[in-house]
């Protein structure tokens, strides 16, 4: 982890992409198409699970938005800082103004919320960094996006096991949560040896292959490149986000008067990002419910489906907060722009 992360040297990954023709271009535009609506029957079928065993009922959202509104605005609120402090994080890995990158966030937010694809934000998030960012090439600029998103994953799991760790009355009864406990150190374990070696992982043969793949989308070298106090730095972000992330379910578990005990909902937190992760429907929406009854009932009550549906109630007005600083963005940007998204979208594929 030598060395400052902006460093300006020219990567051997820096090479652009091979551009499709016309007909791969369409050929991948109906398979995405056709994948988004796949997910999205999937995601009407888990809903309408869940609303004939009542686990949602519309007439508790409903009483929900009339007496408890400010359960709501909390919950958005806290969502809407968990979802942004992570800018601090890109600020670290790419040198550049905060204030910039944290528009090209909103921006991202809030069109990724109309385009098909759980990538979509990222992508458009690129292409307005690239925008204002000509001294800094496009991979790099995808590479760090999907590197900040590797941080959130590993803080993540350090926050899945000291929670576990603080909430074992809450577990012990509980062989789910004893799974997942060990997944989660799995994975820190995983996540922990990618992060620290680095590029120095390569040496070790059959890796390889995994190792090339991953370097489509995040080159190892970027992790070289990153700071021990960056790295901490970054950790720490990461659970604070989670921290907000938490307190967004403890404000939507109040909206339906469910108990609104903060160990209880930070237990449940790390099992619903991991489904949220499987791209099964679209942004989560109704496996993310289904996972959160499951949990919920694992450690006391249910009402996890509902729960987690405030929660995606919640991000929809986050994203939706992203409005004004697209409407008052810049132009069209230089005619490098448009290529570098449209590669961008073909390494995130």
């Amino acid at each position: 982890m030598d060395g400052p992360f902006s460093s300006s040297e020219k990567l051997a990954w820096m090479a652009e992409p091979p551009q499709l023709d016309s007909r791969a271009r369409k050929k991948q535009t109906l398979k995405r198409g056709g994948y988004f609506l796949l997910r999205s029957l999937i995601s009407a079928a888990l809903l309408y699970f869940l609303l004939a065993l009542d686990w949602i009922d519309p007439a508790r959202i409903e009483k929900g938005f009339q007496e408890k509104p400010w359960h709501f605005a909390g919950g958005t609120a806290f969502t809407f800082i968990c979802y942004n402090i992570n800018v601090a994080r890109l600020q670290i890995l790419l040198g550049l103004p905060l204030l910039g990158l944290l528009r090209a966030h909103l921006i991202g937010q809030f069109l990724g919320l109309l385009l098909p694809g759980g990538l979509s934000a990222d992508v458009v998030k690129g292409y307005y960094i690239r925008k204002n960012s000509q001294n800094i090439h496009w991979k790099e600029i995808i590479g760090s996006i999907v590197l900040d998103r590797f941080f959130g994953f590993y803080s993540m799991t350090i926050f899945a096991i000291l929670i576990m760790l603080a909430g074992q009355n809450w577990i012990k009864d509980s062989r789910l949560m004893k799974i997942l406990f060990l997944i989660y150190c799995f994975l820190f374990l995983g996540a922990s040896l990618l992060l620290l070696a680095g590029s120095r992982l390569q040496s070790i043969g059959f890796l390889r292959p995994l190792l090339r793949r991953l370097e489509n989308h995040m080159p190892l070298e970027l992790i070289d490149r990153i700071t021990w106090s960056g790295f901490l730095t970054m950790i720490l972000l990461g659970l604070i986000s989670y921290i907000f992330y938490t307190y967004a379910l403890v404000f939507a578990a109040g909206f339906f008067s469910y108990e609104e005990g903060f160990l209880k909902h930070a237990l449940t937190i790390p099992g619903i990002t991991l489904v949220h992760m499987a791209p099964l429907t679209p942004a989560g929406l109704g496996i993310g419910e289904l996972s959160g009854e499951i949990l919920y009932r694992e450690i006391g009550p249910g009402g996890g489906s509902e729960i987690v549906l405030a929660l995606h109630l919640f991000m929809v007005v986050t994203a939706l907060l992203g409005l004004p600083a697209y409407l008052f963005s810049s132009g069209p940007g230089n005619p490098g722009s448009a290529s570098s998204s449209n590669a961008a979208g073909q390494i995130l594929d």
